[in-house]
């Protein structure tokens, strides 16, 4: 079985991503990456919660200042759960462009574990 690749952000990471990009509530539980799809885009929770289903069995729930789908989405790997953000969660929707310019602008070393994958 695949592992789920998750991280969090420093506080600076985050404000540095938030100069960058506007934040987006979902005002209702969506399902934001379907298991087995290649996501569209990475995430980082600002607030709320989101949760991971393998075969509608809940595997994982996570919070605030978490990353998910990133690693997924910049090595074109499937995501091996469905995940669901609960209603009146944050998000920052993180484009490929935007994760290349942050491995770009930073020592790998200043970023979480799941950008030295990607950089390898």
């Amino acid at each position: 079985m695949k592992k789920l690749v998750l991280d969090t952000l420093s506080p600076e990471h985050i404000n540095d991503l938030l100069t960058l990009l506007k934040p987006h509530c979902y005002q209702t539980p969506t399902e934001l990456i379907y298991e087995g799809h290649i996501p569209r885009a990475g995430y980082l929770l600002l607030s709320g919660e989101v949760e991971f289903y393998k075969k509608k069995k809940l595997i994982s729930r996570i919070g605030a200042n978490h990353l998910f789908g990133v690693y997924e989405l910049m090595t074109n790997t499937s995501l091996p759960y469905t995940a669901y953000i609960k209603a009146n969660s944050r998000v920052l929707i993180l484009d490929k462009t935007t994760i290349k310019e942050l491995i770009l602008n930073r020592k790998t070393s200043e970023l979480p574990h799941v950008f030295d994958l990607i950089a390898g």
